[in-house]
């Protein structure tokens, strides 16, 4: 049920950018978190979470600050194949 409430939120999302004088027109949000959300930081971390235990335990070398996830590994075979997966 909560899933549910979270989809509705975001399904249809519009928005607008700031321009000089006025805003833009509206358009779809197909990616990302509303900002000023108080759920952002919440589905954030959730998705944070799901990738570190993803990738933890496959490639040589994860690192986490903040909102930044790098991947590393021996080559860029070698983790576009961990992500496929």
């Amino acid at each position: 049920m909560a899933l549910r409430g979270i989809q509705s939120i975001y399904e249809g999302a519009l928005t607008s950018g700031k321009l000089g004088v006025g805003e833009s027109v509206e358009f779809a949000v197909k990616v990302g978190v509303q900002q000023e959300s108080v759920l952002s930081p919440l589905l954030f971390i959730i998705v944070l979470e799901a990738l570190s235990k993803k990738f933890c335990i496959r490639l040589p070398w994860e690192l986490f600050y903040a909102d930044v996830l790098a991947l590393l590994a021996e080559s860029e075979e070698e983790i576009l194949e961990m992500i496929r997966q």
